[in-house]
């Protein structure tokens, strides 16, 4: 896993755990604190991980912003969410890099062993790139079950899982009003 050199593009909430998990990742961050940007871009595999503006085509200037700047054969693992088939359009505006995108399923409460012991992890790879696969679940934390999909595939898989658990919490937040409204105790329901 050394043997390949990483970079990372913004620091938030999954940047700061997947630095953590590399601790030899080279970092960039907008706001500061960070390796300088030419450095992080001479990686040969980079992650971006930052939040996209209303999750909207419009909003990609900020990945392309980097893409411009990326040298050709670089891989790009995007953990950003977004708008259906921007994986694709991205591959297909940038034909030098490998774009790849690789979602993030984390809890807040046991954000890194959620990232470490994944159940499962999942490649939304374009056919050029299908020759990587073997290299970044390598690189990737170890999982029971892995799979390579289509980019698009990858991005409702990760849409599908949001709202599913949206749904659970609005229903569980219904059943704990339900409960306390007929005088039920929620606990023990």
């Amino acid at each position: 896993m050394n043997s390949i050199s990483i970079g990372l593009i913004g620091k938030g909430f999954i940047g700061d755990i997947l630095q953590r998990y590399y601790p030899y990742t080279k970092s960039y961050d907008i706001k500061g604190d960070c390796d300088p940007l030419e450095e992080v871009l001479n990686q040969r595999v980079i992650f971006i991980c930052f939040n996209l503006k209303d999750n909207a085509a419009s909003g990609l200037e900020p990945i392309e912003h980097y893409l411009r700047q990326m040298k050709a054969e670089t891989t790009v693992i995007i953990k950003s969410t977004f708008i259906l088939g921007t994986t694709d359009l991205l591959q297909s505006k940038y034909k030098q890099l490998n774009v790849i995108y690789c979602p993030e399923f984390l809890t807040e409460a046991t954000a890194w062993e959620d990232f470490t012991a994944p159940q499962f992890q999942i490649l939304g790879m374009p056919h050029k790139t299908l020759e990587l696969a073997n290299d970044l679940f390598k690189l990737l934390p170890d999982a029971p079950v892995k799979r390579i999909i289509s980019p698009l595939d990858a991005e409702m898989l990760k849409h599908a899982q949001n709202s599913y658990y949206a749904l659970k919490v609005t229903w569980f937040n219904q059943l704990y009003d339900a409960c306390k409204e007929i005088g039920s105790d929620y606990e023990t329901i």
